[in-house]
Order: C-alpha cells, then structure tokens, then sequence
C-alpha cells in the first residue's frame, strides 16, 4: 500500500476511532469537535467507535450522521435514528447518494 492508501485504511480496516481534523483552523476559535460527523453502517463497531466519542458528541456544536445509499440495500436511517437517540445530544442524518 502507498501512502494515497492511507486514509481509506483509516476510515474502513482500522476499526478504531479516527479523527479528521478541519484544514484551516484559528488560533483564537475552537474549531475542532464544533461539528461531528459519524460515517454509520449499523453494526457493533461503528457503535462502539460512537459510544467512545459521546464526550466530543455532547460537547459539539452540532452533530451529524452519514451514511451511504446503496441501489437496492435497504436504508440505515431507522438504526441511525434509534442509536443517535441515545446520545442525548440533536443529531442531523444525512443519507448520501
């Protein structure tokens, strides 16, 4: 693998919480944890990763659910819904084409 390879690793084989900081950030404005986006496919891992992010999730801005829709797959809103209800915190969800 090279190093273009790196940030698919990251986000799909690693398993583990990965955080993509802003490009630009400002010196005098917290910039970091304002908006969380949690990539979801149901499943036990990504609700793992999630729970060990409820102290960003609660402190954030505001906080936002992707996942991505596939032709023919049925839809993760209803998982999505049901577990970002448990964050105690207003979560947006987003599906992407």
């Amino acid at each position: 693998m090279g190093a273009s390879d790196a940030p698919h690793s990251a986000l799909f084989d690693a398993r583990r919480l990965v955080l993509v900081a802003p490009r630009e950030t400002s010196r005098t404005e917290r910039t970091i944890g304002r908006h969380i986006v949690i990539g979801w496919k149901p499943g036990r891992s990504v609700e793992q990763t999630a729970e060990a992010a409820l102290p960003w999730l609660r402190k954030a801005e505001e906080n936002s659910v992707i996942w991505l829709r596939k032709a023919g797959a049925a839809s993760y809103d209803a998982s999505a819904r049901e577990f970002s209800g448990e964050f105690g915190t207003d979560v947006e969800i987003f599906p992407l084409e």
